[in-house]
């Protein structure tokens, strides 16, 4: 009766269903019954894919034979071998550490020994030499007793081995040294004594007073800089020689210039002003960059130096300007140049006929009596340029500087990164411990910005480069002008015996001179603009005039029937001229005809004499 209950009963999913019934026995018997039925079932299907899966064994292991004993035994050997040195190796490295900690200890008690030991010869030795005033021996002795004290080497027990006394006597040395030190080296800023901050400064970096030495330095040299520069303003000092091209009419002139006026001229007070900045930074820097660079005195000499040459250029540039009225200049000359350019390109002049084009040739729209004399302009150029060229000089000169103070502070940097490198290296392997971390990370050199990247100094030469830019510019194209106006003188080439005019000539030697000039003043922007210039001068103005000369003066005097040639009117057709040919013999006649048909090629051969400047000149360029 109670199987057929079983067997009637759903069997629960779960024991805990089973618990949730009526009657959790009777659920849990058919479970425990359901779970039983499913386990032989089971057993029945893996018995049945067991039978059909077969194994073939290695023959070694198939035989019967002792092989595999022997093999068990010798494998059971080596294991106990191996177990044996393993347990002999752990007790070894346990002996070992025990050993590098015994070591460890003894290096840091002889290092502790060994650093008292200097501690004590130091300490008598600095107060020793402080008393006798050797001054240089007692900061000798200082500097290492801080470099043991950076290093962390004055540990508890060396200071002990050391004595109390010792450790006393140390501080209060060094406490007196730099006292004494300090006062003396402001004894020697008030009295502007250079043999004794020559031989302090070094002192001062070695006890660690750099901030107070740069400080005291940079008062010092302010202090003379500012004499010697109250000297150079009155140009009493040697001018430099110049790069400058200066030809003799230009130095006639300055001749001339400097009898009707002895004021001295503003490039001469720039030059000996520059040459005091340069020769304090070459004199004073050197020392200042080697024993003052940790409180930045290199930095600050050369923000001292510029500071002071910029406060007396700036004015001087200013008072320049507006002396010499260059911005009014080059607004006219701005005028003047788009007069001209106009007269030249423009389609207006193809309009006019030869004799207007004759008078508006000798018309120079206003450059004389406006801008000045071709001479008078070509001097105040040359005095402009100077002046640019006496600042870029100083500023690359300054600006080589800088990096000069900066590789210096690379190579300190990388050599103690290198430094540090080797004692990280030389403290892990003594350790053991080849993954140690590092306790600081060196960071990348930064080079230091010492002077900003725009000054009023260049603000101010780039204004004078662009008036000098722009009356440059005219004053090309008024030569130009002028030689387009005057009276053409032939030229016979010495190759082929041909004619050429002077016209070429005389504009190129116009432009070489105004570009010989812009990069004379070595300012970049200037010699850019002015390139650019020239280049637009020639081939919009040169070259159109050239173009329509030639046509007038060449083709159209070559064609037959209307020019030089037989076969209509010409120059020896004219009514006039056919009276006057009737009394000359046939042997005039033609001599007048080669030289009026030699004149007219003359115009063509300039094309090809400026062809062969222009290709002269790319091959310099490129």
């Amino acid at each position: 009766m109670t199987a057929d209950l079983m067997d009637d009963v759903e069997p629960p999913k779960t024991m805990v269903a089973a618990l949730g019934t009526d009657s959790p026995a009777r659920a849990l018997r058919a479970l425990s019954r359901a779970s039983e039925v499913k386990a032989e079932r089971l057993a029945n299907e893996l018995n049945q894919q067991l039978s059909s899966f077969l194994i073939e064994l290695p023959d070694i292991i198939s035989k019967d034979t002792k092989e595999i004993s022997t093999s068990i035994a010798c494998v059971d050997s080596i294991l106990e071998s191996l177990t044996k040195i393993a347990t002999g190796g752990t007790q070894a490295s346990q002996e070992i550490r025990i050993l590098e900690e015994e070591k460890r200890r003894l290096e840091q008690q002889s290092q502790d020994v060994e650093t008292a030991l200097s501690l004590r010869r130091n300490s008598e030795g600095a107060a020793e030499a402080l008393s006798s005033q050797k001054y240089d021996i007692a900061a000798k002795a200082v500097q290492e007793y801080t470099v043991q004290e950076r290093m962390d080497r004055l540990t508890p027990r060396a200071l002990a081995y050391a004595g109390e006394y010792t450790v006393q006597q140390m501080e209060t040395t060094k406490e007196v040294l730099r006292n004494t030190l300090l006062q003396r080296y402001k004894d020697a800023v008030g009295s502007s004594n250079l043999q004794m901050l020559g031989d302090l400064t070094p002192l001062l970096s070695m006890i660690d007073m750099e901030k107070e030495g740069a400080e005291l330095y940079v008062e010092y040299l302010k202090k003379i800089l500012l004499e010697e520069l109250d000297e150079a303003k009155l140009g009493s000092k040697e001018e430099r020689p110049s790069d400058m091209p200066q030809s003799r009419a230009s130095m006639r002139r300055e001749k001339e210039r400097r009898k009707k006026d002895p004021q001295t001229p503003p490039y001469v007070q720039m030059a000996c002003i520059y040459n005091t900045a340069v020769t304090a930074l070459r004199h004073h820097l050197p020392m200042v960059s080697h024993f003052l660079h940790k409180a930045d005195g290199d930095s600050a000499v050369v923000q001292l130096v510029n500071n002071e040459v910029e406060q007396i250029i700036v004015p001087l540039f200013q008072f320049y300007i507006q002396d010499r009225q260059l911005a009014v200049v080059a607004r006219n000359s701005q005028r003047i140049y788009s007069s001209l350019e106009e007269r030249y390109v423009g389609r207006l002049n193809s309009l006019v006929s030869t004799e207007e084009s004759l008078a508006n040739d000798m018309d120079d729209c206003g450059f004389s009596m406006e801008v000045g004399s071709l001479a008078d302009v070509d001097g105040a150029l040359d005095e402009a340029a100077l002046c640019l060229q006496h600042t870029e000089s100083y500023q690359r000169f300054l600006h080589h500087t800088i990096n000069e103070v900066n590789k210096a502070r690379q190579m300190r940097h990388d050599k103690e990164a290198e430094i540090k490198r080797l004692e990280r290296e030389r403290a892990e392997w003594a350790t053991g411990m080849s993954q140690a971390p590092i306790a600081e990370q060196e960071a990348a050199f930064a080079p230091l910005q010492i002077l900003s990247t725009n000054t009023p100094l260049m603000e101010v030469v780039a204004e004078l480069g662009g008036y000098y830019s722009g009356i440059e510019r005219c004053l090309l194209l008024a030569s130009m002008q002028r030689a387009f106006s005057t009276r053409t003188n032939f030229i016979e080439m010495p190759q082929d015996h041909t004619l050429k005019t002077s016209l070429v000539d005389t504009c190129l030697f116009a432009t070489r001179r105004s570009a010989k000039r812009a990069f004379a003043t070595g300012h970049r922007g200037t010699a850019s603009a002015m390139t650019n210039f020239c280049g637009d001068t020639l081939g919009g103005v040169l070259l159109e005039v050239m173009t329509r000369r030639a046509q007038d003066s060449g083709v159209a005097k070559l064609k037959p029937g209307d020019g030089l040639l037989e076969g209509g009117l010409s120059l020896f057709s004219a009514p006039h001229t056919l009276m006057k040919s009737q009394s000359e013999d046939e042997a005039t006649r033609q001599r007048k005809m080669q030289q009026g048909i030699a004149r007219a090629c003359a115009t063509l051969n300039d094309l090809d004499v400026a062809s062969h400047h222009v290709a002269e000149l790319e091959k310099m360029l490129t």
